[in-house]
């Protein structure tokens, strides 16, 4: 224990150190922003030619220059779709000051074609990809916009190498690189989301909607910075983060089910921010709902070997074939809030973020067993009713101290998934078939058949509850020293 205190102390002692030095250095805090729109880029290359001084701009298009002795430099920047830029610096000792930086589009002028570069954000995603340290995609909040995917999960399934397992006909878990979903990490801002499934520790990713993303991030293969226990990968998603100005979006929509003859299925957003005291302050509110009908019909059979045929082929008989009606309707609705401050020398962000979906289900099924003469009817009615909330501190602070990032975070989050009072409710019918079955078959079992109610009798009432809920709390600090 002894020990312990003492390496805490003595790291304690060189980082205010550290901070003492290098508080006497000179600060360049440099905004990128797009010329035409003000919007920032992010993910571009930067650098101060004749020093050691280079990197990447933030998400949020911002980057910071220490270090350097009083002089005249240049900063240079090269960015995909852009015109490379150039800009002189000039450095005095102990004066903090602040660059914003416009940079053009490039376009090729052409003798009856303008050719102009991506969407902004789809650029940006595409510069994050190339300066990335790792295998990673990312869809930016462009793409996310154009497609109209009912939630994340179809979204991240755009993306090379992942699969969707699917639930009445919607996305709800990932796949990536063919591996089951519970070896994959869920992340929002970087902080865990914790499992749903009371089996597995995979998570149901119909929760969350793409109405309050700013990216999705899908790391295919792990950085220092990652638990090393996501085999498969990891998804991240990034909350919106307030622009300057004020800014306000409204999207509604409606749909018509065919299956069920029935217009409406409603889907409202919006979201509402502003930055204050000098753009230091961002606020973001946004919020989500949805109501889907999710009816289907199914068609499912098992079957069993009977040993082989004339032909020396295995032959093969249906043991048991099941034809159900689900009438379902699925609620889906969240919000986020987040807060996010800008230092002379780093930044802190607080975000809470709630995703749920209800589910009311209700089954009808009829299930044929030719092998034992038996036919079964049941009912099933249940609701499952699924929830996510995440809340997240995060911050950045740049030393000084050879030209290393100090960043932290902490995160509380809590999953839910309950079905309260499932009730199955089963008919039995005995003797159900007469005659030939051609048990190869699977409209000549369902034709064969008697339907005889008089030989139907009760078989059970069940009624089932079931609660999952995980809580979980993180916390981290990081120090990057790039080499």
């Amino acid at each position: 224990m002894n020990r312990i205190i003492t390496q805490w102390l003595i790291g304690l002692c060189c980082l205010l150190v550290s901070q003492q030095l290098t508080g006497q250095q000179t600060t360049a805090s440099v905004l990128l922003v797009d010329s035409l729109t003000q919007e920032p880029l992010s993910f571009a290359t930067w650098s101060v030619p004749n020093t050691s001084q280079n990197g990447v701009s933030d998400l949020d298009g911002s980057f910071r220059i220490t270090g350097l002795k009083a002089g005249n430099y240049e900063i240079q920047v090269q960015y995909l779709g852009y015109q490379d830029l150039t800009r002189p610096l000039v450095i005095e000792d102990g004066r903090k000051q602040r660059l914003l930086l416009a940079m053009l589009p490039d376009a090729v002028q052409m003798e009856a074609v303008v050719v102009s570069a991506q969407l902004d954000g789809q650029r940006a995603a595409i510069q994050k990809q190339i300066s990335a340290n790792g295998i990673v995609n990312v869809i930016s909040k462009d793409k996310i916009n154009e497609i109209p995917d009912q939630n994340a999960a179809e979204t991240v399934g755009r993306v090379p190498g992942v699969s969707l397992q699917r639930d009445g006909g919607e996305a709800t878990k990932v796949s990536i690189r063919g591996l089951s979903p519970r070896y994959n990490a869920i992340t929002i801002n970087g902080e865990r989301i914790p499992a749903t499934d009371g089996e597995d520790r995979s998570v149901d990713l119909s929760m969350v909607s793409t109405d309050a993303l700013d990216g999705i991030e899908v790391y295919k293969s792990i950085t220092p910075d990652q638990d090393g226990d996501a085999v498969g990968g990891t998804v991240n998603f990034l909350i919106k983060k307030a622009k300057r100005g004020l800014r306000g979006d409204v999207k509604a929509s409606l749909g018509y089910n065919q299956l069920q003859s029935e217009f409406g299925q409603p889907r409202v957003s919006f979201s509402l921010s502003n930055r204050f005291l000098n753009n230091k302050l961002g606020i973001i509110a946004t919020g989500n709902f949805q109501r889907a009908n999710r009816s289907s019909d199914l068609l499912t059979a098992s079957y069993v070997t009977t040993g082989e045929d004339s032909e020396g082929n295995a032959a093969i008989q249906a043991e048991d074939i099941n034809l159900a009606d689900r009438l379902e309707t699925r609620l889906r609705y969240g919000g986020s809030l987040t807060l996010d401050y800008e230092l002379e020398r780093g930044a802190i962000s607080l975000s809470s973020f709630l995703g749920r979906v209800d589910r009311d289900e209700t089954r009808y099924r009829t299930r044929y067993r030719p092998e034992s003469s038996r036919k079964e009817y049941d009912v099933r009615l249940r609701l499952n009713n699924q929830l996510t909330w995440n809340n997240t501190l995060a911050g950045t602070y740049d030393l000084g101290l050879w030209k290393s990032e100090l960043s932290y975070g902490g995160s509380f989050a809590i999953t839910q998934n309950d079905r309260p009072d499932e009730r199955t409710i089963r008919f039995r019918e005995d003797g159900a078939f007469s005659g030939d079955v051609d048990e190869t078959s699977l409209v000549s079992v369902v034709s064969a058949a008697n339907n005889n109610l008089e030989r139907t009798i009760f078989q059970q009432d069940r009624i089932d509850n079931t609660e999952i809920n995980t809580t979980k709390y993180t916390a981290n600090v990081d120090w990057k020293i790039p080499f």
